[in-house]
């Protein structure tokens, strides 16, 4: 520090020269109150500019799909700037707090506050050459190993990441802009600061907060509203209608609990007999403490740690979730759909077309079997006991009496392999029911728009026939034959057309085939030459087009999540270093009072231990309470395995819990470290 005193004294001669040497000097002597920051900025300027190098590439228009594509980095970039100017101006004020007593000392010593805010501007500038050169660096590297990943991701074939020099120049005003705003705001700090406050910043805490009744019951309020909504939603639109406002809500709420419950919890048990002994007196008022320091910090860790866990849940489990709804939908490899619009239309005739388009493309198909089917959507319904009746119009999708059917007859479904005795002896009023979601195993009759049929059995599961997505419950009523599935479809008719509308709903053939998929292509080219109106979907092409836009998501979920589990690294390692520093002095006089060196780090393991828990904690109850409005968004996309959500929630659950532990092991090294190392006076940190 001599050197930084000469160099004060110097300044009115070389002032420019001397203030970059003495914020290099300040950056190589202070690195470890420099580097988290210099780190977590070079972390958001990577991933800032890896998201803009893929959209702006020329390589990603030799993509299939690009524009989706595109779209989905377009919106994940921009929550990624917004996050990066938040967590990044939460790093520079830490950083600040930090500089601000050896600014102070600069001041005392004849440093003037604009020799000072240039030093601190020097200190940011030095801060971001180095990251705009590592970053860039790396970023280019990372950026096409990511693009390789993403490829294989999405099932596409070109690896190569061409680099646009728009990436480079977005990137660089980017952080341009944010780190100018970050030091006229702690320009603006400095000059509105005393010398005195200066000196004394780092050994203040936050100040309890007034009306702590008001603020606790506010908070129970946000809390228990947010958490019933997220329980009450009862079809996937409504959820996400009521989405941001639950999370608002959860997310208030949480900064009061922080800021108002724990700290009246703690202060409940100061009144407790237990408190009066030493170990509990002494963990309970230093906890009381570190609460009103640390309740912000704790809260933004909370809801990081719930906001990379939701991404991670929604975007892993449409993933995976999509995958199945395909494979669902394709039992067999092709479909062609024949809306029946002539009265000479027929199975047999569809049959035909299809063979015959074999016979002429020379692709062989095989196991091919027509069904005629007709899919009713948001229908009203009312349910009592054990019977439905179906009597309404299309509703409103928020509305919670609708449903969705789709019909079948008992011979299409034996065609399809599924002999099942009961199926040959079902009568005209009589109907079978199968659930693709939802629960109608109690359902002994169902009323259909003035007809009423007896429900003569549940079947759990149908072999071959493909199962339509929806984002309402749905079930397959299956009738005895064509003449009694006819009926019902004229009955809803009538009831349409008394309202002047339509159900916008007609049968159709399915025809379902095996095909080689290598010939969809060629078998598609001789099927449009019929002259029919028809076309095929076949199943490989159908996986290929969900896994290029859900891998977008996908690829969008884990960047926009990595960015938020950095966030909680650098929090967590803020909150650390700056307890620790706090917390010399409080351990000292501790050590002075009579306690051993054993009793002191009981103490403190005590309350870093209580600092590791509650996020954690707060964290699996919002995911519990979220858990019903989580599963209902994802059904939004026509997944309906609840097996596979719950799944994919108890592995990022279990892996969010990993990392943070992982995140609290490493950083309380770092407190313990601060903590143990004995304090310097502030002469001895001058002349050092």
């Amino acid at each position: 520090m001599i050197k930084n005193i000469n160099a004060i004294k110097a300044v009115d001669g070389l002032g420019l020269v001397l203030n970059l040497k003495l914020a290099l000097n300040n950056i190589k002597k202070e690195k470890n109150t420099f580097s988290p920051f210099i780190i977590s900025s070079l972390s958001m300027f990577i991933i800032v500019f890896i998201m803009f190098s893929m959209r702006v590439s020329h390589s990603l228009k030799k993509l299939n799909n690009w524009e989706i594509i595109s779209k989905m980095l377009f919106f994940g970039l921009v929550t990624v700037i917004l996050f990066s100017i938040i967590f990044l101006f939460y790093s520079y004020n830490f950083l600040l707090n930090e500089r601000s007593r050896e600014y102070s000392i600069y001041n005392v010593l004849g440093f003037k506050k604009s020799n000072i805010i240039l030093v601190a501007f020097y200190e940011i500038l030095i801060c971001l050459l180095i990251i705009t050169g590592v970053g860039l660096i790396v970023g280019i590297a990372i950026a096409k190993f990511l693009f390789l990943i993403f490829v294989n991701v999405i099932g596409e074939s070109y690896y190569n990441l061409e680099i646009n020099p728009l990436a480079i120049i977005f990137v660089i005003e980017t952080f341009f802009l944010i780190f100018t705003i970050l030091f006229s705001l702690g320009a603006l700090k400095i000059l509105k600061t005393s010398p005195k406050e200066l000196l004394t910043k780092t050994s203040k805490g936050e100040r309890e907060p007034k009306g702590k009744i008001i603020l606790t019951i506010s908070s129970l309020m946000l809390l228990i509203s947010g958490y019933y909504l997220a329980l009450t939603v009862d079809n996937p639109v409504n959820a996400l209608t009521k989405f941001f406002i639950a999370v608002l809500l959860v997310i208030f709420g949480t900064y009061l609990f922080y800021i108002a419950v724990t700290i009246s919890y703690l202060k409940m048990k100061k009144k407790m007999r237990s408190y009066y002994t030493s170990h509990n007196f002494i963990s309970t008022n230093l906890l009381l403490y570190r609460m009103k320091a640390n309740a912000i910090g704790l809260a933004n860790i909370t809801i990081l740690l719930t906001m990379s866990l939701v991404t991670l849940i929604v975007t892993t489990g449409l993933f995976i979730g999509s995958k199945q709804v395909i494979l669902d939908n394709f039992p067999q490899e092709a479909q062609v759909r024949q809306n029946v619009i002539h009265k000479n239309d027929s199975r047999l005739g569809l049959n035909k077309i299809i063979e015959d388009t074999s016979n002429k493309s020379g692709v062989k198909v095989s196991n091919l079997n027509t069904i005629r089917q007709i899919p009713y959507d948001f229908i009203g319904r009312s349910r009592k006991n054990n019977s439905i009746d179906f009597n309404g119009v299309y509703l409103n999708l928020l509305g919670k009496n609708i449903m969705s059917v789709v019909m079948v007859t008992a011979e299409d479904i034996q065609k399809l392999g599924n002999h099942i005795e009961i199926l040959k002896s079902l009568k005209k009023n009589e109907i079978l029911m199968t659930d693709f979601s939802g629960n109608t195993k109690n359902i002994e009759y169902v009323g259909w728009y003035g007809q009423k049929y007896k429900v003569v059995g549940h079947l759990n599961k149908i072999a071959n026939l493909p199962k339509q997505p929806s984002i309402s419950e749905t079930s397959l009523l299956i009738f005895s034959d064509d003449n009694s599935m006819n009926q019902a479809i004229s009955a809803i008719n009538k009831t349409y057309d008394k309202e002047g509308l339509s159900t916008d709903s007609s049968p159709y053939f399915l025809s379902l085939f095996d095909i080689s998929p290598q010939k969809v292509y060629q078998f598609k080219k001789y099927l449009s030459q019929q002259d029919k109106g028809l076309e095929l979907d076949d199943r490989k092409s159908s996986l290929k087009e969900v896994v290029v836009e859900i891998g977008g998501i996908l690829f969008i979920g884990f960047i926009l999540s990595f960015s938020f589990i950095i966030g909680v690294a650098m929090i967590t390692y803020y909150k650390q270093l700056s307890e620790g520093i706090q917390d010399k002095k409080t351990f000292k006089i501790l050590q002075d009072i009579g306690l051993t060196k054993v009793e002191v780090k009981k103490t403190i393991s005590k309350q870093v231990r209580m600092m590791f828990i509650i996020p954690i904690a707060m964290m699996v109850i919002n995911f519990l309470f979220s858990y019903n409005m989580i599963s209902k968004i994802i059904e939004l996309f026509g997944i309906t395995d609840s097996e596979i959500i719950g799944i994919v929630s108890l592995l990022v659950v279990l892996t969010v819990i990993l990392f943070y532990y992982l995140t609290y092991k490493i950083t309380n090294l770092v407190y313990f470290k601060t903590v143990e190392n004995k304090s310097k006076q502030d002469v001895g940190l001058i002349i050092s």
